[in-house]
């Protein structure tokens, strides 16, 4: 699975470069989109960063959070799991906030990769690096990102290699677009 990072108002572009100019995109019923006989993707964008996961082997779901000052704990209230909301109250104050958006990038990528939107948490829960749906454990990776950003990439099955590459407005294409310093990884 490949995830290209990029600037947040170049991510059209990226989606286009790396999908190929030629690359059919329609929705699914949820209103998922999806490349009709390519790759499954999914595309997400916060503060000045996107991300864009591609995979041909299997449905994804990406998120990234730029940190930003809210009620991290009574969010994680409402949308978290009461065992995940535990977990993010016994750390310290200053430690809360980046832990809040590690979990909620998790379950965000969680919504996107079953395409049922908010509407979906608090989802499975986060716990020991993976999401286990209806007993059967999916692969979570976490992103290499800037300080002050969270992100995070979900999809159903075993883990599999990651590729983090990071992509630039002045690329033509995803061949041209190259790693500057590759993030590789197993998920989970």
């Amino acid at each position: 699975m490949d995830i290209w990072l990029g600037p947040a108002d170049a991510a059209k572009d990226m989606l286009r470069a790396v999908l190929g100019p030629g690359a059919e995109i329609v929705r699914e019923e949820s209103g998922r989109p999806r490349v009709v006989g390519g790759p499954d993707f999914n595309l997400s964008h916060s503060g000045d960063l996107a991300v864009l996961a591609v995979s041909w082997e299997r449905r994804v779901g990406i998120d990234i959070e730029q940190h930003r000052e809210l009620d991290h704990l009574g969010m994680a209230a409402r949308v978290l799991l009461p065992q995940e909301h535990a977990r993010i109250a016994a750390l310290p104050q200053r430690d809360q906030a980046a832990e809040f958006f590690r979990y909620w990038t998790v379950k965000e990528a969680f919504v996107k990769v079953t395409g049922v939107g908010l509407s979906g948490l608090p989802g499975p829960e986060y716990a020991a690096g993976a999401l286990t749906v209806r007993g059967e454990r999916w692969s979570v990776a976490e992103l290499v990102l800037p300080q002050g950003y969270s992100g995070a990439v979900v999809s159903p099955g075993p883990p599999l290699a990651v590729r983090q590459r990071a992509w630039s407005p002045l690329s033509r294409d995803a061949g041209s677009a190259r790693p500057s310093s590759p993030a590789t990884r197993r998920a989970w």
